[in-house]
Parts: C-alpha cells; structure tokens; sequence
C-alpha cells in the first residue's frame, strides 16, 4: 500500500536559499529546515505553544491535525462535521480558538479539523497538515534541494531572476495547465492541481481517466489501493510517454489513474493531481495571491 496524498478539500456539512534567488531586496518573514517524510515537506509549527511537525500541503483547504496530538496540546472539539479526503467522506472535529505560529509568524486559522492519522502509515511522528491558511495568504517558497521553506509578503515579491513563471488559480487547491502524453498518442491538456501532499509524480481524478479512456490506452497496468484521509482508494499504475509543466518535463514516469467514484480525485473540477515527485528537484514558489507558480532549477 503506498501513500498518495493527506490533501483534505475540506466539505464542512455542520452537524452541530540560494542568496541569488531572491535579489537584494527580498528577505523572507520566515525560514525553517524541512524534513521529509514518504516525500512529504515537514516543517515544526507551534500549536497553543507547543511545537509540533506539520506537512506543508499547497491542496489541503484546512489545517488538520491528530486527534491524540491535539488532545496533548489541550484541543477538543466544539462540533462534529463531514470532510472529504482522497479516501472519501470521514466525519471530523473542529477545534476553536487555537493559535498557529510557524517561528513567530501568526498563522489564522478559524477552526482546526481533528481526525486521527493514524492511517496514512507515516514512519515518523506526524502532527497534522497545514494548507492554504498559509498558502493562501503569503508566497510560500518551497526549496527541495536545500530542504528549507521560506514565507514571504505577497503583493511585494519579485520573481526570481531565471525563474519560469506559470499561471496558477485554484480550483479547489492551486491549479496549472499541463499536459500528459501517452506512447504513440497525441499529448493531452490537463489542469494540474499542485499538491505538495501528495508523494507521487501525477494522480489522474477518475472523470478525466474515463473521458479520455486512458484505461484502454495505456499498457501494463496494474492495480494497487493507496491511503489517504477517509481510507484508501484503488488506482491503475502504469507508466506513460511524459508529464509537462511549462517547460519542465518528466519522462517515463509512473502515474496513477484513479478509480475511485468518491473521493478528491472523483472531481470533474481539474483533471490530474501533480506531486512531489515532479517538483522535488525544484525550487518552487507558490504566489496564489498573485495567481502564478514559479520553478527554478
């Protein structure tokens, strides 16, 4: 079993540095060492005070943490709800009144979902997930080869001198156009959500798969069930021509075709899931307040 993605679209239903990066002008309000865990960007934030290991993920809409973590740093649940993981439908608790620092920035959060994650099978000691609370109020640059995150002021930031500019907007996380091509087939536009929570190259949601009858067109497919929030879900391996984003291109990767009728990746809304293991050896910048994704070697 291996892990796709913890990125949660959260549904609530209430029942109740390279120096050269950035110029001279540009400093960041917060740089911390990342760690990585099945692939995953890790980085410490305090909770109420206490410091605890988040994933970085640029798809969940929320912050999320364990239930027997939050129980330790005094947070319970003042109602009950429904969200939607990778894995389907999981009913949650949403704590109130709890304080996010990431090294002393203050990071608004209203409600913090409560779920255990016991069941993604992380080696290390997992806390929760950190989305676009961050995300989608500051540019966040993640450095993979020099295992560091750096948070800067939107608005301000100036892309980097080199760097590839893409056009980004979200859909239910930040979205790029990108193409997939199979062998001895005609390459395929697809929106891309970017998704640093998800440890793979590429994910497709299953409306795309079935409109393009990918299934049918790709050889020596194999099936495997991967974990996410709200249990697992099955997926067709195989490995395909290439995936592209601007002018970056990964061949013969191995991708996963989703099959699952519930779900994130049962979503007409963007057409495949971009991961890790396509933007690991860059250094990636995420502006959603300024609508665009830039990579730099």
């Amino acid at each position: 079993m291996k892990y796709t993605s913890c990125s949660i679209a959260l549904i609530i239903l209430a029942i109740s540095m390279p120096r050269t990066l950035h110029g001279q002008s540009a400093k960041p309000l917060v740089e911390l060492p990342l760690d990585f865990e099945k692939n995953l960007p890790v980085a410490s934030i305090h909770v109420n005070g206490s410091p605890q290991l988040f994933i970085l993920d640029s798809a969940a809409a929320s912050c999320v943490m364990d239930d027997a973590a939050a129980a330790q740093v005094g947070l319970t649940a003042s109602v009950r709800a429904l969200s939607s993981g990778s894995g389907g439908m999981v009913t949650v608790g949403l704590a109130r009144g709890t304080r996010l620092q990431l090294s002393g920035l203050e990071i608004g959060v209203e409600n913090v979902v409560l779920t255990s994650l016991a069941g993604l099978g992380f080696q290390k000691a997992v806390h929760g997930i950190i989305g676009f609370p961050l995300f989608g109020k500051y540019v966040v640059e993640i450095d993979y080869p020099g295992k560091a995150v750096r948070i800067f002021t939107p608005g301000t930031f100036q892309a980097p001198q080199g760097a590839e500019i893409i056009p980004l907007w979200m859909t239910d996380g930040p979205t790029a156009r990108g193409q997939l091509k199979l062998a001895g087939q005609e390459a395929i536009e697809a929106d891309f959500q970017l998704d640093t929570g998800s440890s793979h190259v590429l994910t497709v949601c299953k409306p795309f798969v079935d409109r393009h009858q990918l299934l049918k067109k790709v050889a020596g497919l194999r099936a495997e069930r991967t974990s996410g929030l709200g249990g697992t879900s099955p997926d067709m391996v195989g490995r395909i021509e290439s995936v592209t984003l601007g002018s970056n291109c990964i061949r013969n990767p191995e991708v996963r075709f989703s099959t699952h009728a519930a779900g994130t990746l049962s979503t007409p809304r963007f057409g495949a899931n971009l991961g890790n293991a396509f933007l690991n050896t860059w250094i990636v910048i995420f502006d959603i307040p300024g609508s665009r994704l830039m990579l730099r070697r």
